[in-house]
């Protein structure tokens, strides 16, 4: 497992030259796990850079495996007259022309299911468990948010393992393989292995 630490940049050009390092090992790792063990990769990505990098890397390395890109749910535009999509359509085209899934969704920790909320008391689950994740990084708490996600949008199997890419801000930066559940079943959810992760 490795870990990474580029939050000591800033929003410099180091900050910069070194998230783009971190993605590109972090997608290598991802890609050689999902390959090993023949699984389906999951990237979140919120613009479409992180995805079309995985989709580059994973042709370049021969990788066969189901990609799935989990992307951020869309905004109304500040004039009410429609939404904002923040992953450009051309980025959006070159995806599903490789046949990459795309999963647009209500962003797991924004509504825990009320099977969650039952079982603690009424507290507001979805932040508890997203700051808990957050201890290990944000892209610890991507990585499961998206997993979940994928299964909700009917693109997994249960049980499946799957792995799981998340990040920060920009690329990716944490990878894990994880057997994901529906929402409802969270805390039945399994984390197997870390592959790297940021550690803020």
């Amino acid at each position: 497992m490795q870990q990474f630490a580029n939050s000591i940049y800033g929003e410099s050009a180091e900050r910069r030259a070194a998230s783009a390092e971190e993605s590109a090992l972090t997608l290598k790792k991802a890609i050689e796990r999902a390959m090993d063990g023949d699984l389906p990769i999951i990237c979140a990505s919120t613009y479409g850079s992180s995805a079309l990098q995985l989709v580059e890397m994973a042709q370049a390395m021969g990788c066969k495996s189901d990609l799935i890109v989990v992307r951020h749910h869309p905004h109304l535009k500040s004039d009410r007259t429609g939404v904002v999509q923040l992953m450009p359509k051309d980025r959006e085209q070159k995806l599903l022309e490789a046949g990459v899934k795309i999963v647009t969704a209500t962003h797991l920790f924004d509504g825990m299911s009320r099977a969650a909320m039952v079982k603690y008391k009424g507290t507001e689950t979805g932040i508890v468990v997203s700051d808990t994740l957050r201890m290990f990084g944000h892209g610890m708490k991507v990585a499961v948010e998206c997993a979940v996600m994928a299964m909700e949008a009917g693109y997994l199997e249960y049980p499946q393992k799957v792995v799981s890419i998340g990040g920060r801000g920009m690329g990716a930066n944490t990878a894990i393989v994880t057997t994901p559940v529906p929402s409802s079943s969270f805390f039945e959810l399994k984390i197997q292995e870390i592959l790297c992760f940021n550690c803020v």
